[in-house]
């Protein structure tokens, strides 16, 4: 359980500060109209992406998962992953 905690909980973060850097990066090049479109797809992941951590952890409690298995470096690359998925 705590294993899924702390790599979901990672992956919201580097989510989290992804879209931060993304949305600076937009805002120092000039692009507005880009920049409005990215920062409502970037609410839109952070919502869907804890709807999808809320559903996920009732999985674990109720299937009693011992076998969930994530490493430090797939975090990053989930992350990566929905920040493709959005721009």
């Amino acid at each position: 359980m705590s294993q899924f905690l702390k790599c979901e909980f990672f992956t919201l973060l580097k989510l989290v500060g992804l879209l931060i850097t993304v949305n600076i990066i937009v805002k120092i090049i000039g692009a507005e109209s880009y920049s409005k479109v990215i920062l409502l797809a970037s609410v839109i992941a952070i919502v869907i992406y804890i709807f999808l951590f809320i559903w996920k952890f009732i999985r674990v409690l109720v299937t009693n998962d011992s076998e969930y298995q994530c490493k430090q470096g797939d975090t990053f690359k989930r992350a990566l992953t929905w920040l493709s998925n959005i721009v």
